[in-house]
């Protein structure tokens, strides 16, 4: 919807602009912007940006936390300065897409107003300003999606801990990840001997998300391993762990791929592990538990 704002804006303020039919692309910055000649041209139909043509738009890219901004400045063949604008977007993908769309809207001008009809009275009529798109332009896309690599460690209240690797795929305020966790072994005393536990997830979650926090829904599925030790009848035995539970997550971007994250989850296990010695229990898994975690994550292209 704010882009949709953005491009009607961008219509009615730059009709009055000395826009030229072609025009060169000087970019710099945060974002490569490698595709924007050509997006911007498929959206006109021809080809209106070329390397050798005199009027100029410099195109310059910021990270601003974690939202991308870009100005545009418009320049005419004499190199005179005719407008400039401002858009934002939350990845570059999202910012070039941004950009061709009010680029094409540009350098369309002319065209719109030599196919105009002519008036049907004598008098001219009253200029007035337009508020739909030009025919012909594709609506604006959808928010591009967003690709995470995720590495975390989190400790738990029955003093479990875990290393957390996994990826999420963010679209618009909606999110989906997958995640494994191998926790850290531990022993448990057992008679004259001890019992060896490790453990094994794959969680899955699903996210929504308001600026930098999300709120996720977890369901957890895997494995736990105890293995005796100075035992009269030492053996190993694998039992299944399934468990649904929540998180709330708090994500930062550093750098233009990378940021920080630090969570906070319960879990609740609907199936529980547990060994025997004999018909005696050693061990049995926390029916519930909550974790806090904190990692790093990589956007890739």
């Amino acid at each position: 919807m704010k882009r949709g704002l953005l491009v009607l804006c961008v219509t009615s303020s730059v009709a009055a602009a000395d826009a030229s039919t072609t025009a060169r692309i000087e970019a710099a910055g945060a974002c490569e912007l490698a595709t924007l000649e050509a997006r911007t041209n498929e959206l006109l139909g021809r080809v209106a940006i070329v390397p050798d043509a005199s009027a100029r738009i410099a195109v310059s890219t910021v990270l601003a936390g974690d939202t991308f901004a870009a100005s545009l400045v418009f320049s005419d063949a004499a190199g005179v300065e005719q407008s400039s604008r401002a858009i934002t977007a939350a990845s570059c993908d999202e910012l070039t897409e941004s950009i061709a769309v009010v680029l094409s809207l540009v350098l369309r001008q002319p065209e719109a107003a030599d196919a105009s009809p002519p008036p049907r009275v004598a008098a001219p009529a009253p200029a007035v300003e337009r508020t739909d798109e030009a025919p012909g332009i594709a609506p604006p896309p959808a928010r591009a999606s967003t690709i995470a690599i995720e590495l975390a460690g989190a400790v738990g209240t029955a003093l479990d801990s875990a290393v957390m690797l996994g990826g999420r795929l963010d679209r618009s305020r909606f999110g989906f990840g997958v995640e494994v966790a191998v926790a850290m072994p531990k022993s448990v005393d057992a008679f004259e001997g001890s019992v060896h536990v490790t453990s094994a997830r794959l969680a899955g979650a699903g996210c929504a998300s308001l600026s930098r926090f999300s709120a996720c829904g977890l369901l957890t599925g895997g494995v736990v391993r105890g293995s005796g030790e100075d035992l009269m009848a030492a053996r190993s035995a694998v039992a299944p762990l399934v468990g649904v539970g929540a998180r709330l997550e708090w994500r930062q971007l550093v750098s233009r791929r990378t940021g920080v994250r630090v969570f906070g989850a319960f879990e609740q296990l609907l199936v529980r592990p547990s060994f025997l010695v004999g018909d005696t229990p050693v061990f049995t898994s926390a029916e519930r538990q909550a974790w806090l975690g904190a990692g790093v994550f990589l956007h890739i292209p």
